[in-house]
């Protein structure tokens, strides 16, 4: 069966009607109630929200762990672990639908899209970086060798 306002409506009625205090109803992140002229408000609210189970990466076996296949298990684009979608569990018609993941995290959408976008390019960093230390490397040999060149020189008094 479907919960419409109507039904919520007529239910916190019946309620004020036998309760000293304000009834109200909590369902899929939104709190309802009736107002001073006995129209029925919905607003978001702190005890509406959600229970978030903690992240615990050592509870589960390795084989199964978040990251154990790279970075990107959480850390993409378009992974689920922050950008899938989360259904709205709610016996009410209206209050269905989806939400991000990152919705209920205490960051900001575009910070966390382009911290995952940063992995798209990590593999050629990491290319460029030691290919760098390689070039520096090879330098750094060089003038090594020259300066031992130099020594080798000096002691066997050919300057």
């Amino acid at each position: 069966p479907e919960l419409t306002t109507e039904h919520i409506t007529k239910g916190l009625e019946a309620l004020a009607k036998s309760a000293n205090s304000t009834p109200v109803y909590v369902s899929g992140g939104k709190l309802y109630q009736l107002d001073d002229s006995g129209k029925l408000s919905e607003e978001e609210h702190a005890a509406a929200k959600p229970y978030l189970w903690p992240i615990g990466h050592n509870v589960r076996p390795a084989a199964q762990s978040l990251g154990i296949r790279y970075c990107t298990d959480c850390h993409a684009t378009d992974g689920p672990f922050f950008f899938g979608d989360v259904t709205v569990d709610s016996p009410v018609v209206a209050a269905g639908g989806a939400k991000k993941m990152v919705e209920f995290l205490k960051v900001r959408p575009f910070y966390t899209k382009a911290f995952a976008f940063s992995f798209v390019f990590r593999p050629w960093m990491k290319i460029i970086a030691l290919g760098s230390c390689a070039v520096i490397a090879v330098v750094l040999l060089l003038y090594v060798l020259k300066a031992l060149a130099c020594v080798v020189k000096v002691l066997a008094g050919r300057d």
